[in-house]
Parts: structure tokens; sequence; C-alpha cells
């Protein structure tokens, strides 16, 4: 019995394949079963190992395990694996655990004491890092930043102050279709001389690093649409 927590591409080309680590095909020939934040994604994820796993696509046992997902329901989530099954757990795209809920599962495994590991592969927020041109030596993953435009607003400045103070890269997401909203937030807010980083469709054919001091980017708009963006703050 062995939770495993397994890597997913943002898209899966087959030229990008090579992003994943050969032990996932033999970890994938072992699976009885998959935790998945939606069941068409977790029905995408195996038909790429359609070859190995066990059972049929439409047969392997998918859990769905997401933000809405109650603890009091983890217990009968778990029973496959207290009866000595193999399952693994995959996010929507990169690594599981990280920037999504998956914590939970590793905490549920070790109250059982069943076995966790990790299969490592591509995750956004530290490409994104890599390829800012901003020093990686300190640097913090904030997630989502407040709904509220107001809350929103005192927020950035707030992190802006941190990452002059500490010296500190700043990582934030937002949905695709807030994107735009949080940009012009970070343009009106952020001090003109502040380095901005926005990285985009990371590991696609479409993907741009642009990296700029925020009057620079207010030159020249930046039409984001609902491209899957990270945006670093080096202050």
């Amino acid at each position: 019995m062995t939770l495993y927590l397994l890597p997913n591409l943002f898209t899966f080309d087959p030229k990008k394949t090579l992003y994943l680590p050969q032990i996932l095909q033999e970890v994938m020939a072992t699976i009885d079963g998959l935790f998945c934040e939606n069941e068409k994604e977790g029905r995408r994820y195996l038909s790429y190992f359609r070859n190995i796993i066990k059972k049929p696509v439409n047969q392997l046992p998918i859990a769905l395990f997401n933000k809405n997902t109650q603890i009091k329901d983890l217990d009968f989530l778990f029973e496959p694996l207290v009866q000595k099954e193999q399952w693994g757990y995959v996010t929507d795209c990169g690594m599981s655990v990280i920037a999504d809920p998956g914590s939970l599962l590793v905490k549920k495994a070790y109250h059982y004491q069943i076995p966790v590991e990790t299969i490592q592969g591509p995750c956004s927020i530290t490409m994104a890092l890599q390829l800012s041109t901003f020093p990686g030596n300190r640097f913090s993953f904030v997630g989502y930043l407040a709904k509220d435009p107001k809350t929103r607003r005192v927020e950035i400045k707030e992190l802006e102050k941190r990452s002059q103070r500490n010296k500190e890269v700043i990582i934030c997401i937002e949905t695709p279709f807030r994107n735009a909203f949080l940009l012009q937030d970070l343009l009106d807010i952020l001090d003109e001389r502040t380095m901005l980083c926005v990285a985009i469709d990371l590991m696609m054919p479409t993907q741009e690093v642009i990296v700029k001091k925020v009057k620079d980017f207010k030159k020249v708009p930046l039409v984001l649409k609902k491209r899957p963006c990270l945006f670093l703050i080096c202050a």
C-alpha cells in the first residue's frame, strides 16, 4: 500500500513527456486507483498510460479530491489504501500538493501509516523563478491574492514592501479569467522602479516570459486574455 504523488504536465504534448521521469511509467503500472480534482481530467491523465495501467481507462477507480472535499470524507476515500491498494494523486497540472489541497491526503496517509512517495516533475512556480532573471536564493509563493479589489491593492503594496525589505522575490498566481485585473492592479500599485515578471503559458508552444520594470510594462499594454500566468515581484 502506497500513496504516490504524481506529476502532471500543463499541456500533454508528446514532445514534453521527456520532462517526466521514467519511474512514472513503472508506478502507473502498479496503481489500483487515482485521486484527482475532477473525473474528466483524471481519465485524460490515465489515457496517457492506457498501455500500462492495470485496467481500461474507463474502469480504473477514480476518487475525486479537491478544495470542496470534506475532511470527514477522507476516511471513506482511504478505505482502498487501508486494504493494501496502491493509489496515485494527480492535480490538473504541475506538481501535486504544491498550490493545491493535497497535503490533507498526505496527512491522512500518515495517520494510517501508509507510505507516501513523490514522483518529481515540472513545477510552474520554480520554472517561472528560473526564467525570471530574479535571484533565486530567497522567494515566497503566496498563491492567490484577495478577490476584493480594495483588499488586493493593500496586499500588493505590503508584498512589495516585504520584497524590498527582505530582498525576496514574491510569486503569485490568479485564475486565467482574472489575470487582467491582477496585472492592472500590479501596474497601478507597484512602484515604477519595481521589477515585474509575467510568466505565461509555461511549457506550451505559446510560452512567453516578460521581465520589465513596472514603468516599462505601462508603455506597451500586455494582453493576457485567459492564458495561465504567474506574476513575480522583485522590488
